[in-house]
């Protein structure tokens, strides 16, 4: 059965001979479920040759029949880097996500929500748009190529043929899950001051303030600073929530600075802050309903302590 497949398999990957020798005699052996001499000769292939996608598949493929899903899982993740790379044997490259995700199935959503990327990037009005779907496709490429926690899923895998779950509908979420908010680029959905200024974005994760100004370096920005009336306007749209801003005066007790060091010279405190002397170093921008009496209604800045994880944030990008 197992010989019958191969010959079915690589009969529909057939191609001209790129280099007869070692490639043509494993191929013969692979249909003769020869897999362990078969492998022998592809790796010399592969020495003389360098990386190509079919040599790649039919080392998968025989690590496969031979119920070994981890090596079966890099050769055809190799095999899909090299298409991905060059654009060669995309017959092959076909066959190999066939056999990848009868592999190593959690990495079908993975692949298919990058494909919506490029999909939404082939259609995007805009440069900024298209970018950030690039971006994102890209991102998760790389995730599903990486062989991040492989080894120990493939190995969990149930043996090739045997019913298993249906994918699942990879959600952002999981995606931030997985790179890190990698995915929730400011280009993806910020507002931008003027025509030239920064990038602004909220995020509704319930962090503390440090864990918010980790989350905001991470996407290559920082907790945002407020230095104009303007800023502080666009930046209080973004949310009706309550989140945290880049100030802190827990270096120097009364005397607030703004995380990248630009000096304070426009304030909105709220009425009566900030009051919380050495138990409140922190800032955040209250909720709209809190101020929606008042004559600032954007006036919204209140000192308080790290925790607990209650508000969102706002990160800012300079470009």
């Amino acid at each position: 059965m197992k010989a019958l497949l191969g010959l079915v398999i690589f009969s529909l990957i057939a191609l001209p001979p790129l280099h007869a020798d070692e490639y043509d005699e494993a191929i013969n052996l692979i249909k003769s479920g020869k897999y362990k001499v078969a492998e022998i000769l592809l790796t010399a292939d592969l020495a003389k040759n360098g990386d190509s996608v079919r040599t790649r598949f039919a080392l998968g493929y025989s690590a496969e029949m031979q119920k070994q899903p981890a090596a079966a899982y890099e050769n055809y993740r190799a095999a899909i880097a090299v298409y991905r790379r060059t654009g060669e044997d995309a017959k092959a490259a076909e066959r190999t996500y066939e056999r990848l995700f009868a592999v190593a199935p959690h990495t079908k959503p993975v692949f298919q929500r990058a494909v919506e990327f490029e999909k939404a990037a082939a259609a995007a009005k805009t440069e900024e748009e298209r970018a950030y779907y690039t971006g994102a496709a890209e991102a998760l490429y790389n995730h599903a190529l990486a062989g991040v926690e492989t080894h120990e899923r493939v190995a969990a895998q149930p043996p090739v043929g045997d019913a298993g779950a249906a994918p699942k509908v990879l959600t952002d979420d999981d995606i931030e899950a997985n790179l890190g908010y990698k995915l929730k680029r400011h280009r993806g959905g910020a507002k931008r001051l003027g025509r030239d200024g920064h990038f602004y974005m909220y995020f509704d994760d319930r962090l503390s303030w440090r864990e918010a100004q980790e989350a905001c370096r991470k996407l290559g920005g920082y907790l945002a600073t407020i230095t104009s009336k303007e800023e502080n306007d666009l930046i209080a749209s973004l949310s009706d929530d309550s989140f945290h801003i880049g100030a802190s005066d827990e270096a120097n007790e009364g005397q607030w600075q703004w995380i990248t060091g630009e000096p304070m010279t426009y304030t909105a405190w709220d009425i009566n802050e900030p009051n919380g002397e050495r138990q409140e170093n922190f800032t955040e921008f209250l909720s709209k309903e809190h101020n929606q009496n008042r004559p600032d209604p954007n006036a919204r800045w209140n000192d308080r302590g790290e925790w607990p994880r209650n508000d969102g944030f706002v990160c800012e990008w300079n470009e």
